[in-house]
């Protein structure tokens, strides 16, 4: 569950993230963080909000049907904290099985289309009339559909790797590996998490590695969140090149570091990782999530 994985999740960020501070601002490059000088005035962000201006209506409209989907998201299944738990919504319908986090989107998105904008009157955008928050004519164009058709790719391949026992299959090649160390079991399956989301997003790659790792680890005789958790964690350890995710592409942007710098500092970071977040999911998550 969420709760669960705060758990373990939060308690690596309080650990990792002053070490890559200390790394990447003290020791990790030539130039000082004292010596970078802005171009744009200390006031820039409070310059930029107010270009933004007030909220408007459609604005608190979107920011309430977010807050409700983030709600809908992390109370669908019960949720159990110590000898208490917490109802999940999807228990209260005759069928909760049939209930997913994509039934709750959906039906934000449904929403969003019925809301009317400024009590049926509309106001101008993009110098058109619009009535409600959402049209479908903004959903046609202005969503990013390739970013879903690669997360939808990447579903349908795990479960098609699933599905069809390729997975399994898999799985049971690595079964010669039954009698070695977790200790060398984890950082190599880490690193390899870390190899491929430097190139692939970090949900096609747990995606694809989640179905193989899992059978991997039955076959291994190693409960699977052992594997499945710190690989998970890992995917989003991705420092090495300006293409693995947004925020690398963004620093990379800036001009003041080069690619083959931001390689070494993430070689660095990303080994850092493969040590620090086995050992704490070992420990962490045998508490939570019972190992046994």
């Amino acid at each position: 569950s969420f709760f669960q994985w705060s758990l373990v999740g939060f308690p690596i960020v309080l650990v990792f993230l002053p070490l890559a501070w200390l790394f990447l601002c003290r020791l990790g490059g030539p130039l000082s963080v004292g010596r970078i000088q802005f171009t744009a005035t200390q006031s820039v962000i409070e310059e930029e909000r107010q270009k933004l201006g007030s909220i408007s209506g459609p604005e608190k409209s979107v920011l309430t049907a977010s807050g409700c989907l983030a709600l809908l998201w992390i109370f669908r299944q019960p949720i159990q904290v110590g000898l208490f738990t917490i109802p999940g919504w999807s228990e209260f319908f005759a069928y909760p099985r049939f209930l997913a986090d994509a039934t709750a989107g959906i039906f934000i998105s449904v929403i969003l289309c019925l809301i009317p904008v400024r009590g049926g009157r509309g106001m101008e955008w993009k110098g058109r009339r619009e009535f409600f928050v959402m049209d479908w004519r903004t959903i046609q164009t202005g969503l990013p559909w390739g970013i879903v058709i690669l997360f939808g790719g990447g579903f349908a391949l795990a479960a098609g790797m699933r599905e069809t026992g390729l997975a399994q299959w898999i799985g049971s090649l690595l079964s010669g590996l039954q009698g070695t160390s977790m200790i060398i079991i984890f950082p190599v399956a880490c690193i390899l998490a870390v190899l491929l989301t430097e190139m692939t997003s970090n949900t096609a790659t747990v995606l694809m590695m989640s179905p193989v790792l899992a059978e991997a680890a039955i076959e291994l005789g190693i409960h699977p969140y052992l594997i499945l958790i710190p690989t998970t964690i890992m995917a989003s350890f991705a420092f090495m090149l300006p293409v693995a995710t947004p925020p690398n592409a963004v620093v990379f942007s800036s001009g003041w570091i080069t690619i083959p710098q931001m390689f070494r500092a993430g070689v660095f970071l990303d080994l850092m990782a493969v040590i620090i977040v086995p050992i704490m999911v070992y420990f962490l998550g045998g508490a939570v999530f019972q190992f046994g």
